[in-house]
């Protein structure tokens, strides 16, 4: 499916938290997104800066997609169309992950010393890991 027909589906079901049906939200959310440019106005977003950043940066050296960045936006409440909590396995943890429509939001790139700190933090957790997979043997 393509965005729209996402989006349309979404919009079709109503508001949801973990796939029940419930009450929308009634203010404003700031979410980001890693993202490359060309893909910055997709619909999963996420309340962590941290999240965003492992999308932008982690393993875009080995893949074929364009290096990532991290972006932020304020999304109105009715442009939220549903929140999945992810309990799977991430460098992060468990994450929560907003279905947006992003079609009306002011989507900015984040500040360079955010882009940076997400890159830094990234970079620990690769080394960190390299480091456990040499102790590991």
């Amino acid at each position: 499916m393509y965005r729209n027909e996402w989006l349309a589906a979404f919009r079709n079901y109503g508001f949801t938290v973990d796939n029940e049906p419930t009450e929308p939200l009634s203010s404003p959310l700031l979410l980001h997104r890693g993202a490359s440019e060309s893909c910055r106005d997709g619909i999963g977003w996420s309340d962590s800066l941290t999240v965003a950043g492992f999308v932008a940066f982690l393993g875009a050296e080995h893949t074929y997609r364009e290096p990532g960045s991290v972006w932020s936006a304020e999304v109105p409440p009715e442009n939220v169309l549903a929140v999945i909590h992810h309990a799977a396995r991430f460098p992060v943890g468990g994450f929560t992950e907003y279905v947006v429509d992003p079609t009306s939001a002011d989507i900015r790139r984040a500040e360079p010393q955010v882009q940076e700190a997400c890159r830094r933090q990234v970079t620990r957790y690769v080394e960190l890991a390299g480091a456990l997979r040499a102790v590991a043997g």
